[in-house]
């Protein structure tokens, strides 16, 4: 039996790539009383009838995404805005925990650069990024600027587009390779926050840079999924500097002697360790809910 890649994931519906040819299947009701669940980006075996068929295995995995839902992810664009609805270094650290938790590759995309007549503020944030060892690009889909780096830097396989609505995801995109033709949406200038013009999961293949999937928008994630003691590691700039800490496994946040903690704002900006410290507390409360 032929095996193919999940496109596009809707309800129990699932649209797959196999051998250059889109076909539409469903997924056996075995599968949803056992639990499994299948995404975009699985490959899975197919049994085909013409035009039609049904899956009848889902094929290991080396990562699942949960918020975009979408396995087997080789990069993750975070694409953020200068403005409008502005840029959210809370929302950015916490997907990079997310991305780092998962081992993915992130990229991160400074858009609508177009907005701004003094980039001093935004340069700073950037580059504190950039030491960590974050490749981050500036861009606009406006005047064109990045979006030549943007292409190469992404590769084959599957790149995720993340980041909150309004940020011009779609428009990237469609910068990227205008045959896609991504309806994009306004942002509210009342509320400064982006309309959803994006409803399903969908892998979206583009001729030279594999799949990109275009996701819903969204502006918070549930970190809890994430162990405490492994939240510290998911901040890059932390990890060497722990081995210095008196204790092992120290949270770095009220143990004495803590590296981390005598660093802020030298080696770790202050931002990311209240981000860091913001976290924590989100997931030992909901530890504390859970037990």
């Amino acid at each position: 039996m032929p095996d193919g890649l999940i496109v596009k994931a809707f309800s129990n519906f699932f649209t797959t790539e196999i051998d250059g040819r889109r076909i539409n299947l469903q997924l056996p009701g075995k599968f949803r009383q056992s639990g499994d669940k299948a995404y975009a980006g699985d490959r899975v075996v197919v049994e085909l009838d013409g035009n039609e068929g049904i899956i009848t295995e889902i094929l290991p995995r080396k990562s699942l995404l949960q918020r975009p839902p979408i396995a087997n992810v080789d990069n993750v664009l975070i694409v953020l805005s200068t403005k409008m609805p502005g840029l959210s270094l809370g929302l950015l650290d916490r997907l990079l925990v997310l991305i780092e938790d998962e081992n993915l590759k992130p990229i991160i995309i400074i858009n609508k650069i177009d907005l701004l007549s003094e980039l001093t503020e935004v340069n700073q944030i950037i580059e504190v990024y950039r030491d960590i060892g974050y490749p981050v690009i500036c861009t606009s889909a406006l005047s064109g600027e990045g979006i030549s780096k943007l292409k190469e830097a992404l590769s084959q396989g599957i790149t995720v587009v993340a980041g909150p609505s309004g940020a011009g995801k779609s428009t990237l995109l469609n910068a990227i390779s205008p045959d896609l033709n991504l309806a994009t949406g306004a942002v509210s200038k009342k509320l400064k926050a982006g309309r959803h013009t994006t409803r399903n999961v969908e892998l979206l293949k583009v001729e030279g840079y594999g799949f990109l999937a275009d996701t819903p928008g969204f502006s918070n994630l549930d970190i809890t999924s994430v162990a405490k003691e492994r939240l510290g590691h998911c901040f890059l700039e932390f990890r060497d500097l722990s081995l210095n800490c008196r204790f092992r496994g120290c949270l770095h946040k009220s143990e004495p002697d803590c590296a981390i903690k005598e660093r802020v704002q030298g080696d770790i900006a202050e931002w990311r360790y209240k981000n860091y410290l913001s976290m924590l507390e989100e997931i030992e409360e909901w530890e504390e809910r859970r037990y």
